[in-house]
């Protein structure tokens, strides 16, 4: 049996025991309790660790989720300024013919120029570039060839001479190459 005995001199109590069972009662209860603090601290690792994955996992979540939602928006913008391309090619093919566009009045030419304005400046405005080789060494990635102009000029050999339908990109995605025409020169 355990017994309390309070010490006057410190005011701290002093456990007494009275028999040796008393005191193997008392190791195994400490015994017991240490194990169970190991446990408890290896719990708590595991839910520290576990916390701290569910946290990265989280911020890997959101980073992969608004690349992604980026991706989206890149996308989509494409396909609506794909869809505005063929209607700059319109207004392009309406005024590339000098002698036609010229008989038409003066004040429906103004009107279609600034309609054809404005819809660059909305293509300007979602970030979209005209690609201009004209001039230009031919590249397989931004441009496409339509055909070849012979040409007696050695320094225009495989350099764009026309082009057919301009190209467009957004950022660095081609959208549409540039039709071109490209020099072969011939001695």
């Amino acid at each position: 049996m355990i017994k309390k005995k309070t010490t006057t001199d410190h005011n701290e109590d002093e456990f007494v025991f009275e028999d040796e069972t008393d005191l193997d009662d008392v190791n195994k209860k400490i015994k017991k309790l240490r194990l169970q603090l190991v446990e408890t601290e290896k719990e708590k690792m595991a839910n520290l660790e576990g916390w701290q994955r569910a946290k990265a996992d989280y911020s890997n979540l959101k980073t992969n989720t608004e690349r992604d939602r980026q991706n989206l928006v890149q996308v989509i913008k494409a396909g609506l300024i794909d869809d505005f391309i063929p209607l700059a090619d319109s207004f392009e093919m309406a005024m590339a013919n000098k002698e036609t566009w010229e008989a038409v009045p003066e004040n429906w030419r103004k009107g279609i120029e600034y309609i054809y304005s404005q819809l660059g400046n909305i293509l300007t405005g979602y970030g979209v570039e005209t690609i201009d080789p004209l001039g230009k060494d031919f590249n397989p990635v931004e441009h496409e060839s339509t055909g070849l102009i012979h040409t007696a000029k050695p320094q225009e050999d495989h350099r764009v001479l026309q082009v057919v339908k301009r190209g467009y990109k957004l950022g660095e995605k081609i959208i549409r190459p540039a039709q071109v025409k490209i020099g072969e020169y011939q001695e």
